[in-house]
């Protein structure tokens, strides 16, 4: 965890190699947390620390992980046409949770 930033941010990278973003699309890697963040949310693994669920939460909700309730990403690669754009494909888990956490708003 990274205590550094509101709210905190959930570390995926091995080793602390990962750094709190300002603003999640604004990198490859930060749109990569996006998107790897609904499998955190899915897996269960913070069921017993849900505070550590909802900093995931919060940090997409604050820092342009979602737009009108889909995950934003920018694949900053140029190879695609929708670079920048939402994804309906990794959104379950985040859905599922806000769903269990009853949050559906």
């Amino acid at each position: 965890m990274d205590h550094s930033s509101e709210p905190p941010f959930v570390l995926i990278a091995l080793l602390g190699g990962e750094k709190a973003y300002s603003h999640l699309t604004a990198t490859i890697v930060g749109s990569y947390w996006v998107l790897m963040s609904n499998y955190m949310l899915q897996s269960g693994v913070f069921d017993r620390e849900p505070e550590l669920s909802q900093w995931i939460v919060d940090y997409l909700h604050t820092r342009g992980g979602l737009c009108m309730g889909l995950l934003r990403f920018d694949q900053h690669s140029g190879l695609f046409a929708n670079t920048d754009t939402v994804d309906d494909l990794y959104i379950l888990g985040y859905v599922l949770h806000q769903l269990r956490t009853d949050e559906v708003d």
